[in-house]
Formats: structure tokens, C-alpha cells, sequence
């Protein structure tokens, strides 16, 4: 009997060893986390993102969401903890030239006073049917900063699918940004001189047609840039459903292609004053074009130094 009750002992020993020792392994097993995260990373991934990207448990501190619509219609209703720029807060009001981008020093205070940080991802719309949020995500990008995308459809979208709308404005602390200018990534008006008619550089023309042609005048000289060919910043939106959006990819890409405005080549972009270059430079980039320059004088200054070479009428049709 007590022989027995020392068999039972050793094997009720025996059986509580092996459930320790079958815990300890699954335990050392398991998937290991150091802690729980309250919000995701910021998964980014395409300088244009949808409406239902927002709507994700994304982490505030690293996101910076700037609405680029007038004031008053921002007061009436915004996307929850969107912060309200003007792009007159980016344009050079001193420089003779109207429309030019401020300088560095100035713009990096300008985005440190939004809240941008150097690991920040910087989410920009308007109502999207301008080409307004293109303009601060090419200044963004000549100085330096790459995380930014453009909200497809705006406000317009937002409103549209009921989501969230706020009327206060964001608390935010100063971010940190340092703005690096990236000399590829912009062209002045000597520059743009030195590449008429060189092979493989093409100069995008993305005024209106009658503006292209000369039948407007917004300069003191009317006309086109020699050898510039001509594609209308609105061919890059669609109406869908009643909102202004990015047209589809590949039917951006036949566009381009169609003029011969192709990724080996280098583009040149401008408009009037540089802001719907910087439509076509977001579209480009869109597209996975590495070469794209925006001229920010555009023909704000080209039509207005009488020095420089122009030409009236139709021009070329197609890139060379």
C-alpha cells in the first residue's frame, strides 16, 4: 500500500513536470511584442490616397493633415484635426515676379508653424478641383520632404461619404522640419533657356489652349515657350460621381505617352504662375517619373522679359 502511494506520488510528480515544462515551451514559443501599440504605423505607400486611408486608426503624432480651401469655407467644416494654409503663405509676395515660392528660411518656418516634423507623413486636400494641394506638395518636395500624399477627391469626397467633420481648430505643437532644397527638382528661367531644343528635354506647357496659342493675354506678351508643347493641367481630373478626382493611372499614362512625354525624359513644367505646373509635377510623379522640374517663373516672367524667344499660334503637338 505505501509502495503504491509512492507510485501515485512519483507519477502526479511526473505529470506536473511535464505540464511545466509543455507551459515553458509554449510560452517561450509564443510571439513576443515589447508593447501594445494604441495606433498603427503609418503605412505609406502612394502620394495619392483615398478617403477611407483617413478614416484608419492612424497615429496623430506622426500625421499632419493640411486643408488648402478658403478660410471661411474651412471654418464651416474641415476634416477632424486638419490645420488651414493659404497658399498666399507660400508665395513670394516681395518678388517681382508673381506667384514664386518663398524662400527656404521662410517656408521652413511656415511648415514648422503647421506642425510638420521631419518624420512626419503630410496629408494636403482642398476641395479637390484645384490644383492648390499640388502646389504645397511640390514645395514640400523641392525642399527635401517625401512624405507627403494628396487626399483624391478632397473635401468633396470626404463630405460625400459621410464621414467625420470638425469645426475646431487643431491644437499642434511646432514640428521640426528643415527644408533642403533639391535643385532637380526645379528650373529657372536661364536654365529653361539652356534646354530649348535639346534632345531628350521637353518643355510642358500646362496653360489652357487659348492661353498656349496667344488668344489670352495674362503677360505683357502673349505666346508659348519655342518648341514647348501644350497639355491643359485639367486633363489629369475626371468627374466621378459628381467629384473632381485623379483620372486612372493608365489612362494618365496614354495621355502622356500619346504627346511623347515619356519617363526617359526629363519634363520642364509650367503654367502662368507655377501653380498648376505643380498639378502636372504631382500627376508626373504619380506616374513614376523621375525627371520632372517645375519652372516656377513660368510665364509670369518668361512673357514679361521681352529678351526671351516666344512663339504664337498651335506650336508643336508632340515632344520630339
Amino acid at each position: 500500500m505505501k509502495l503504491f502511494k509512492m507510485s501515485l506520488t512519483g507519477k502526479r510528480l511526473s505529470l506536473l513536470a511535464s505540464l511545466f515544462i509543455t507551459l515553458f515551451i509554449l510560452v517561450s514559443c509564443a510571439p513576443r511584442t515589447s508593447k501594445p501599440l494604441a495606433t498603427p504605423q503609418i503605412n505609406f505607400t502612394s502620394i495619392l490616397v483615398e478617403a477611407n486611408w483617413l478614416t484608419q486608426p492612424l497615429s496623430a503624432k506622426e500625421l499632419v493633415i493640411i486643408d488648402v480651401r478658403p478660410q471661411n469655407d474651412y471654418k464651416l467644416g474641415h476634416i477632424p484635426g486638419a490645420a488651414n494654409l493659404s497658399i498666399s503663405q507660400i508665395t513670394d509676395a516681395k518678388n517681382p515676379v508673381r506667384g514664386m515660392l518663398i524662400p527656404k528660411e521662410e517656408f521652413e518656418s511656415v511648415m514648422r508653424g503647421m506642425g510638420v516634423n521631419q518624420d512626419s507623413t503630410v496629408v494636403i486636400y482642398d476641395e479637390g478641383n484645384s490644383p492648390n494641394p499640388a502646389r504645397v506638395f511640390w514645395a514640400l518636395h523641392y525642399f527635401g520632404f517625401e512624405r507627403i500624399t494628396i487626399l483624391n477627391g478632397g473635401f468633396a469626397q470626404w463630405r460625400k461619404q459621410n464621414l467625420p467633420v470638425d469645426t475646431k481648430d487643431p491644437s499642434q505643437s511646432a514640428g521640426n522640419f528643415v527644408a533642403k532644397a533639391n535643385p532637380t527638382r526645379i528650373a529657372d528661367k536661364t536654365y529653361v533657356q539652356q534646354s530649348l531644343g535639346k534632345t531628350g528635354i521637353i518643355i510642358l506647357d500646362v496653360r489652357s489652349p487659348d492661353e498656349y496659342q496667344g488668344n489670352i493675354k495674362s503677360s505683357q506678351r502673349v505666346g508659348h515657350i519655342p518648341g514647348a508643347i501644350n497639355l491643359d493641367w485639367v486633363n489629369n481630373l475626371a468627374m466621378v460621381e459628381g467629384v473632381a478626382k485623379m483620372k486612372p493611372d493608365i489612362e494618365l499614362k496614354q495621355l502622356y505617352e500619346k504627346l511623347g512625354v515619356t519617363p526617359d525624359k526629363e519634363i520642364i513644367v509650367h503654367c502662368q504662375t507655377g501653380v498648376r505646373a505643380s498639378q502636372t509635377y504631382f500627376t508626373l510623379k504619380y506616374l513614376g517619373y523621375g525627371q520632372v522640374r517645375v519652372y516656377d517663373g513660368s510665364w509670369e516672367e518668361w512673357g514679361n522679359d521681352p529678351t526671351l524667344p516666344l512663339e504664337v499660334g498651335k506650336g508643336t503637338a508632340t515632344a520630339k
